[in-house]
């Protein structure tokens, strides 16, 4: 018998039918907890099917392959018969988790980019003032006591 708990163990990547599955099996993809789910399925049943682009905007991180190799976003019919049906009730206001609008992959390689070299320069800058630092360590300190009468 293992004394590792199940908690710790990584579950078995298994295909995630985004337009199908309940609350439970969302959790199991990156960055989604139980709230984040419910309110991808509200998104789903309000307004349709998932499409990759909206998950990546509710979550608030794009997909890497791996995970894109183990989501399926086959259209559920149900859904568009549901958002269809459902266009002549109140309109639902709801928006996203998230401040910042859905941004494109080149777009976003370039923030990257612009992130990537202020980290170079504050990397830089943290160097050189160690180093000063260093450099004033090595001397001497100034005598704090009163220079003695001759």
């Amino acid at each position: 018998m293992s004394s590792q708990s199940s908690r710790n163990r990584s579950p078995v990547p298994h295909m995630i039918r985004v337009d199908f599955e309940p609350s439970q099996a969302l959790t199991t993809i990156s960055g989604v907890g139980p709230k984040l789910a419910q309110a991808i399925i509200h998104v789903r049943e309000t307004a349709g099917n998932l499409e990759r682009e909206t998950l990546e905007v509710l979550i608030r991180q794009s997909l890497s392959e791996r995970e894109l190799y183990w989501l399926n976003f086959t259209a559920n019919p149900s859904l568009v018969a549901e958002s269809t049906a459902s266009e002549n009730e109140d309109f639902v206001d709801w928006t996203p988790p998230c401040s910042a609008p859905y941004r494109n992959r080149d777009q976003v390689k370039a923030e990257l980019t612009g992130v990537t070299s202020q980290i170079l320069a504050l990397e830089a800058d943290i160097t050189a003032r160690w180093e000063q630092l260093q450099m004033q360590m090595r001397e001497p300190l100034p005598s704090l006591t009163k220079p003695t009468a001759p």
